[in-house]
């Protein structure tokens, strides 16, 4: 019978010149009314005879969602709601007004997959000719969103408390780094770690607070008098207003494990704070100005420790979403106990920040560091670079490199230059176990940063740690062996093995 058939009177003028006057009056209203959203269950016409046998459910009442001919017409919203429907269109004709889109056009909801794996009920229909462009206020919209997109809430939001608790024990062959009389020990080990944070963490200028703090107790059984307590705090409060965007950063951290530089035991305590401003002059360019102080100080009576200021400038380009470049310039200024002048250095570097995929990150840093010492002027490249990457389920790689200039604590008026290389992974053996594998190797070279003192010093550390780890949702538990070894032209010269197990939870 048709879309119309059961209005249609058999007899009757009146009812019939009704009838007529009912379409007329659809047939303006779609000639007249123009809208085109891109919805699923779309189709777009290139007259209005063409749609007018759609009779419209009661659900249709807004007529702004229909439209003019060669427009799109809400067909959900016109009360079509699956596409075999249209099979009451007039198709006998050789070029039917409706049909499937061929190709991979997508809505605006961009489907992941082609239109022939989208259901039936959501497919868009088209005819030749394509849908119209956007008008002025559509495109300012759609602008208008990016921004919005791009600008994180001034509201860090709700904040969340993480508690980790870890203890262990670890067998440490060579527990004083010495290449020639080697002392062993038994080392328990616990941890409790509490974090408070609120905001966006996955945004480079979001809106953003965090403070963690973790002390860690450790016991020797044959050498009490190394017992320690370790801490490791951080802090950070980033806020974003419109265009700016201002963060205070801090970091404390006291060790008391082996030092490389020291070639043994030594406790150590390294400051820092960071102050950072950030101004967006459009969707995509950003100044960005840092200052850095740092302060490291060593519990030891020949060690030498030191106070390093710096400041620098960037300007970031976003090149594309998923890709951020920046050039920028540092300068700053290097303080030695002992040394007779300060070192002053300057740097001019590239930042590169990549999303490669949604389970790959890039970031690198690089440049050259320009340092005027009394022993020398130089010119020495440095770099600090990381990829991160889930390439299948279950597998996780990441990848470090480091180039940087560091002053030596063990030696007066010395700098050394660490090259390192790292790399990490871990392959999920089944759902709770896993095995992890962290490598490095690192060389130290070490130079003169004051007339007085010579040296030659070369170290080279490897290091490779094998384990296997046991995960639930609350509780977790480790093994593994550690190989360390560190061969130098001084005296600095030993290697470690090392085998611990530990089981912790957290909440």
């Amino acid at each position: 019978m048709g879309f119309f058939g059961h209005i249609l009177p058999s007899k009757g003028i009146l009812a019939q010149n009704w009838w007529i006057s009912s379409r007329f009056l659809l047939m303006w209203q779609l000639a007249t009314v123009s809208l085109g959203q891109n919805v699923p269950g779309e189709a777009l016409v290139d007259d209005s005879e063409s749609i007018r046998r759609i009779e419209p459910s009661t659900e249709a009442s807004d007529l702004s969602l229909l439209t003019v001919p060669g427009e799109t017409a809400n067909l959900e919203a016109l009360g079509i709601k699956d596409l075999d429907e249209l099979e009451d269109f007039d198709t006998e004709s050789d070029a039917p007004l409706i049909k499937p889109v061929d190709g991979p056009a997508r809505t605006s909801n961009e489907w992941a997959h082609y239109p022939e794996e989208v259901p039936r009920n959501q497919r868009r229909q088209t005819l030749p000719g394509g849908p119209r462009p956007p008008s002025t206020p559509e495109i300012a919209a759609a602008y208008d969103k990016k921004e919005a997109d791009r600008s994180a809430s001034v509201s860090v939001g709700k904040p969340t408390v993480k508690v980790k608790a870890q203890t262990g024990a670890t067998w440490d062959d060579n527990i004083f780094l010495n290449s020639i009389a080697k002392e062993s020990d038994t080392i328990f080990s616990t941890s409790v770690s509490t974090s408070v944070q609120a905001g966006n963490f996955n945004a480079a200028y979001a809106s953003r607070a965090k403070v963690e703090y973790t002390p860690q107790a450790y016991v020797f059984v044959d050498h009490s008098e190394e017992n320690s307590i370790d801490h490791d705090a951080e802090f950070e409060v980033q806020y974003t207003a419109r265009r700016a965007t201002g963060a205070v950063r801090g970091s404390y951290r006291k060790t008391s494990g082996g030092n490389p530089d020291f070639g043994e035991r030594v406790d150590a305590q390294v400051g820092n704070v960071e102050l950072m401003m950030a101004y967006a002059f459009t969707s995509r360019t950003r100044a960005e100005i840092t200052g850095r102080y740092t302060d490291r100080r060593y519990d030891a009576d020949y060690a030498f420790d030191s106070k390093e200021s710096s400041a620098q400038a960037y300007v970031d380009y976003e090149a594309t979403d998923k890709t951020h470049l920046a050039a920028g310039l540092a300068a700053g200024k290097l303080d030695v106990d002992g040394a007779d002048s300060a070192q002053n250095f300057q740097r001019a570097l590239l930042r590169m920040r990549s999303q490669i995929t949604s389970q790959t990150q890039f970031t690198a840093e690089g440049g050259a560091d320009f340092r005027q010492t009394d022993a020398a002027d130089r010119i020495t490249p440095v770099v600090q670079l990381a990829l991160n990457t889930a390439p299948q389920e279950g597998t996780e790689l990441g990848l470090r490199l480091t180039r940087e200039i560091q002053p030596s604590g063990s030696l007066g008026g010395q700098n050394y230059v660490r090259t390192g290389l790292g790399l990490s992974g871990s392959q999920r053996l089944t759902d709770r176990f896993k095995f992890t594998l962290d490598a490095g190797y690192d060389r130290y070279s070490y130079e003169s940063a004051s007339g007085d003192s010579e040296s030659d010093r070369e170290d080279d550390f490897y290091s490779i740690r094998p384990g296997l780890r046991y995960e639930r949702e609350h509780v977790n538990a480790g093994l593994f062996y550690e190989y360390r070894k560190n061969t130098s032209s001084d005296t600095f010269s030993y290697d470690v093995n090392r085998v611990g197990i530990s089981l912790g939870t957290q909440f």
